[in-house]
């Protein structure tokens, strides 16, 4: 019999076996995507001779939710102390990846919606075990539940924004034919807002002087049910796009392109 999406437990644990080990709350899991695969190195030579040999294993999950806690971003941002995102034990139902890391996480949310994140990654090996325990008290936060300020303007009609959070990632093999340890680069941030405006020179945002001051970008959400709270300071912002859009039967709509030089996940305060 097939395994159901109904069945399944899923779980992350961040930094598994070191002092901060903690399992997170993963919120309403709307997808799990784990994969695998091997390369080849292939060799032709005189007389029509072509030989094939597998040469590397590659492994690959992800991973798409909508947030009831914020603990669960942890999995995706870095460490001050090193400028490195954790290492993730990560359970889909009874297969447990070790050694995973994340390559890319993205938090997104739009009027009338839930807020979202995924994770996309890679990991050194799996290895069958007991499925973990599942199970959900809390609600998802909503875009409702927020205030969007730009530059410590909160007066704007932000109607969406979206947030990656990326970085290199390499499997490192040595002699090896499966991996042995992950390379990391250094993490970037980036995102969107979509906004409202009452001009067309907000769609020229775009175009940033050489001297043109930074800014932060905070949003705040308390989900007043479970009085669960969430604040993402995206810091030292500039913008370096914006592409405006209105039609007869809609308002001028500007999206805007950002780049910042941190993230942070912490309580509201």
């Amino acid at each position: 019999m097939s395994l159901s999406g109904a069945t399944i437990k899923p779980q992350i644990t961040v930094d598994p076996g070191e002092v901060g080990e903690a399992v997170v709350e993963v919120g309403v899991v709307k997808s799990l995507t784990p994969a695998s695969s091997t390369s080849t190195v292939t060799e032709t030579g005189i007389g029509g001779i072509s030989k094939k040999r597998l040469s590397a294993q590659e492994f690959s999950f992800g991973w798409e939710g909508l947030i009831t806690k914020r603990d669960v971003l942890t999995a995706g941002l870095i460490y001050g102390g090193t400028n490195l995102p954790p290492t993730l034990e990560i359970m889909m139902h009874k297969e447990k990846l070790t050694g995973a890391v994340v390559q890319s996480m993205n938090i997104s949310s739009s009027e009338g919606e839930a807020l979202r994140y995924s994770l996309e990654g890679k990991f050194l090996s799996s290895s069958t075990a007991t499925a973990p325990t599942y199970s959900l008290t809390n609600t998802f936060f909503v875009y409702s539940d927020g205030t969007i300020a730009i530059g410590g303007d909160d007066t704007m009609t932000v109607k969406s924004f979206d947030i990656t959070v990326s970085r290199n990632v390499n499997f490192v093999y040595g002699t090896s034919l499966a991996p042995t340890s992950l390379e990391i680069g250094t993490t970037t941030v980036e995102g969107s807002v979509e906004i409202e405006a009452d001009a067309f020179s907000e769609a020229m945002a775009g175009a940033v002087a050489a001297d043109a001051t930074d800014f932060n970008i905070t949003l705040s959400f308390t989900n007043p049910i479970t009085t669960e709270t969430m604040l993402i300071t995206l810091g030292d912002c500039q913008f370096n796009s914006a592409e405006g859009s209105v039609d007869p039967d809609s308002s001028l709509i500007v999206t805007k392109g950002f780049g910042a030089d941190t993230i942070t996940v912490a309580a509201v305060t």
